[in-house]
C-alpha cells in the first residue's frame, strides 16, 4: 500500500478532500493515519484482508468507517470515552 492510495480510500470513503486530510508522520507500511483538518478526527487505513482478520478483542475500539479497493478506513475509539 502506498501513500497516495491510503489517502485515497479516506477521500472516498469519508468525502473529506485530499487538500484537508495530513498523513500523519507516524504511519507505516501496512498502517497509513490520515488526519483531517476538516473534522480534527483520525483515519487509520489498512487492507481489508488484515483488519477482517482481527479478533474481536483486537477489533473492539475501531469503529470502520467503510472500505475501498481493498482498503479500510477506520477510527480508533478511545479507551477514556467509556469511562464517563
Amino acid at each position: 500500500m502506498t501513500e497516495e492510495r491510503a489517502q485515497n480510500a479516506v477521500v472516498i470513503v469519508t468525502g473529506i478532500p485530499a487538500n484537508l486530510l495530513v498523513v500523519d508522520a507516524q504511519s507505516y507500511e501496512d498502517c497509513f493515519i490520515c488526519v483531517s483538518n476538516l473534522s480534527r478526527k483520525t483515519y487509520h487505513v489498512e487492507s481489508t484482508e488484515k483488519v477482517q482478520s482481527y479478533t474481536a478483542e483486537e477489533a473492539k475500539d475501531m469503529k470502520v468507517i467503510g472500505e475501498h479497493d481493498g482498503l479500510c478506513v477506520y477510527e480508533m475509539i478511545p479507551w477514556w470515552s467509556t469511562l464517563v
